[in-house]
């Protein structure tokens, strides 16, 4: 499965128990803010942190919206990196809260 691998320096295992851990803290930071009602926003870029994303979500017991970006450093056929450089940006309407309504 492995061929093309040397070695590997960390085992899907301990990856799992460190997203785990990251989803806990994450989840415990959050609730320490519920006096201050928010929405959350995780903003992953495209598309080399999906899995993460996924894997770290089924952790997070609150209510979240996602907000996509993609980037890119290659330009073209370019091997070389030119420095990062935004291709989609976050949708303005991930970056506001939005609207509450009052009784």
């Amino acid at each position: 499965m492995h061929n093309d691998i040397q070695s590997i320096l960390l085992d899907r295992t301990r990856i799992a128990q460190r997203v785990a851990e990251l989803g806990k803290q994450i989840a415990g930071d959050l609730e320490n803010l519920a006096d201050h009602p928010t929405d959350v926003v995780l903003v992953p870029i495209l598309t080399g942190s999906i899995v993460f994303l996924a894997d770290l979500i089924r952790h997070l017991p609150q209510k979240l919206r996602i907000g996509v970006i993609s980037v890119s450093s290659y330009p073209g056929k370019s091997m070389t990196s030119k420095g990062v450089s935004i291709r989609s940006a976050l949708p303005p309407q991930s970056c506001r809260p939005p609207r509450r309504h009052h009784r």
